[in-house]
């Protein structure tokens, strides 16, 4: 879950760079400046850090998810806990078994080990795919909310602000996170 605001800086951070670049490339070309209005720029930020303390669908989602997460965990801990058991199990019967039986248990044991193996990396992977589907989806839901949002605002920019961002200060008076939480949680 904390993947969507790292996406999401990722994407602002990329925003930045870009018009860093486009401000301060010095090449040859005349630079050509877009018409600007007598207000100037609208640019307004969006606190991600409160958007996403504040926001149910992601709560619910995270919960979910979590859920989900711990369930494929303990389903993993206890197939391995059996293996393990049979392990012991084995070692300590080992040597009263005939080496026929001894050959046929372990590759019993090393088939069951290779079994286990798969699962646990087929439930990984399942899990890792799932969190990123549930990081796309928001990222677009939110992203998709605050473009038609804008639509009636008109900013020229929206930016995500938090701690640690490429942003070191933004005048409260941009903030248009309340606005983007009660759109949200509509």
């Amino acid at each position: 879950m904390k993947n969507a605001s790292i996406i999401l800086n990722a994407v602002l951070l990329v925003a930045v760079a870009f018009l860093y670049y486009k401000v301060y490339n010095t090449t040859s070309e005349p630079v050509v400046k877009p018409p600007v209005s007598k207000e100037g720029m609208k640019i307004a930020f969006v606190r991600t850090d409160t958007l996403f303390e504040n926001y149910k669908l992601y709560k619910e989602m995270e919960d979910a998810f979590e859920k989900e997460r711990e369930s494929a965990e303990q389903m993993v801990a206890s197939q391995e806990n059996s293996l393990k058991k049979k392990i012991e199990q084995y070692q300590q019967q080992g040597a009263m078994m005939t080496d026929e039986q001894r050959a046929q248990r372990e590759e019993q044991l090393g088939r069951e080990q290779q079994s286990f193996m798969q699962l646990r990396e087929e439930i990984m992977s399942k899990l890792s795919d799932r969190e990123k589907l549930i990081s796309d989806s928001l990222h677009n839901l939110i992203t998709n909310n605050v473009r038609e949002m804008n639509k009636k605002s008109g900013y020229d920019y929206i930016l995500g602000y938090q701690r640690g961002s490429g942003i070191i200060y933004a005048d409260s008076i941009h903030d248009i996170t309340t606005n983007v939480l009660q759109q949200l949680n509509k």
